[in-house]
């Protein structure tokens, strides 16, 4: 009998104990997980980790967000709060894509949800919101202006269809002493790249020895003959007045090259840099003139222009 007691008293303990552990484990499998899918629109250029929505969840304790798929690959990353968020910059380009897509996984606990992301990219001028210091100056300047290294950089990273013309980065950055011209001279390089048909000069870069002097005029300025690599060439200019070393500058360019190649020069009334090159001879002029009459060998004027075939600006 004391055993048939024991072990009722047992049993009677133990059936409560496992009904409470059945309840536990019956909630934890009914949770619900839902989230709000995501469709907005934002300007093209982007900068990044830009906020571009968030994911709304009905339980926000415990719960991991995470990408699992995008197209293009890499273009937004998602928080711990479900916000979204620009991780690739470039992904974000309206001459290349007009949206971008995503699949969000939700997990809490057992649960898994996924929100479907769609971002609609409007189309942008492209030299205004990827310049950054120099913003404002091209906002109120119609023709060039002086930017910043990093700036031509990203312009040369991001722009669409961009190709580098007149001297090669490797020539540019050539381990060799930069010595100088003299002044008051139009030069072109003979084995410069040059234009492809229909493209747009928007930006431009080269050597000052000796800055503008202080001639609020500026005089210096890039120029391009269409078709022709010694005669022909046209200003398109002015540069504004600038210092001395490597100087950087945009312009929104409105007129396109018309020849299969057109090719790029320059007249300062000033000095300018140039590095020896064995391969190489530099067409030149006395003067600011279309026509390069004369050359000289083993010189190399420090002289580069971004362009493109896509017109990419108001």
């Amino acid at each position: 009998m004391k055993m048939y007691f024991k072990f009722l008293k047992t049993f009677i303990w133990c059936v409560p104990l496992c009904i409470v552990i059945s309840c536990s484990d019956d909630q934890q499998d009914s949770l619900n997980l839902e989230a709000s899918d995501l469709v907005t629109t934002v300007t093209e250029n982007p900068a990044q980790n830009d906020v571009l929505g968030a994911i709304s969840v009905n339980e926000s304790d415990g719960t991991i967000f995470s990408v699992s798929a995008s197209d293009p690959m890499g273009a937004i990353s998602v928080d711990s709060f479900g916000q979204v968020l620009v991780s690739d910059p470039a992904a974000f380009d309206f001459e290349t894509r007009t949206s971008v897509t995503a699949t969000i996984s939700i997990v809490n606990g057992d649960a898994t949800t996924f929100s479907n992301i769609n971002i609609s990219i409007t189309d942008a001028d492209d030299l205004q919101t990827l310049l950054t210091t120099s913003r404002t100056a091209y906002e109120n300047t119609s023709g060039w202006i002086e930017v910043t290294e990093e700036e031509y950089n990203v312009l040369a990273a991001r722009i669409a269809g961009v190709s580098k013309v007149g001297v090669s980065d490797t020539d540019f950055n050539a381990p060799v002493p930069i010595l100088q011209t003299a002044g008051d001279i139009t030069v072109k390089n003979d084995i410069d790249i040059p234009m492809p048909f229909g493209s747009y000069l928007f930006a431009f870069k080269y050597y000052s020895t000796n800055g503008t002097n202080g001639n609020a005029e500026g005089q210096v300025r890039p120029k391009v003959s269409e078709g022709s690599p010694t005669t022909g060439y046209i200003g398109r200019g002015p540069l504004p007045p600038h210092s001395a070393g490597f100087r950087y500058f945009v312009r929104a360019e409105s007129v396109a090259t018309n020849a299969s190649n057109s090719y790029l020069a320059i007249y300062s009334p000033y000095s300018m840099g140039w590095k020896e090159n064995f391969n190489s001879e530099m067409f030149f002029r006395f003067g600011n003139g279309s026509d390069l009459t004369n050359g000289v060998n083993n010189v190399q004027i420090l002289i580069q222009g971004l362009v493109t075939p896509l017109k990419q600006w108001d």
